[in-house]
């Protein structure tokens, strides 16, 4: 794939002020950011592979909240998917087109942005939760709608009811969530076949990972 970052002309601003927030937090902090990303950890490796399993050669993968490329659209690109990021962060998108050539690149919010095509599978890790919880019934049916039929995708999002802020990088990060049985419902309700969830990490308000296949009620 071409190594291009596209805009839509101006992207269109997040459509809240705590995504807008979020936006401009990951701007200021690309850099820093950047440099703790460095290896694979070995679930999310693992993960990735079985999300691949029942895709074709070659697939046609999005990475929704891609940020600087590293170490998820790489590690993607390196096994031989076709690979198209999308984040809202303009500067770690400019950090990912020199880390991924070979991949794609798409800057705006997951609400608004329409990224072309149609995808073998879809991974969003640790970029939903960014997302207010109210908005998160349908961006799952925008991934169902982005999906080929029976298309994979691997999701993270927060393990527990709860909406608020923390600090990280020196910047307020806004975060939201429910709890993982009524998420695991509105991805239920938007067409998916839940293959695997767990609470991958029970730590403070806990991360729930989930691998899922568009099933036959999948929106189109």
């Amino acid at each position: 794939m071409a190594s291009t970052i596209h805009h839509l002309r101006e992207p269109p601003d997040p459509p809240d002020d705590q995504s807008r927030a979020v936006a401009s937090a990951y701007d200021r902090s690309a850099k820093r950011w950047h440099a703790t990303r460095t290896e694979l950890p070995v679930n999310l490796r693992q993960l990735l592979n079985r999300m691949l399993i029942d895709c074709p050669p070659a697939p046609v993968v999005l990475d929704v909240g891609c940020g600087s490329g590293i170490p998820i659209t790489r590690y993607l690109v390196e096994v031989g998917c076709l690979m198209t990021g999308l984040d809202a962060s303009g500067a770690l998108l400019e950090i990912a087109r020199r880390e991924v050539p070979e991949a794609s690149f798409l800057q705006g919010d997951m609400r608004l942005v329409e990224p072309g095509g149609s995808f073998d599978a879809i991974i969003a890790w640790d970029s939903v939760f960014h997302v207010p919880r109210a908005d998160h019934a349908a961006v799952f049916a925008r991934f169902a709608s982005w999906l080929k039929p029976h298309g994979s995708l691997l999701v993270s999002l927060g393990g527990s009811e709860w909406e608020g802020t923390s600090e990280m990088m020196g910047e307020t990060f806004f975060y939201s969530g429910y709890a993982h049985t009524e998420s695991l419902r509105l991805l239920r309700e938007a067409g998916f076949d839940l293959l695997n969830h767990e609470i991958d990490d029970p730590s403070s308000r806990g991360h729930l990972a989930v691998l899922a296949r568009k099933g036959a009620s999948g929106h189109e």
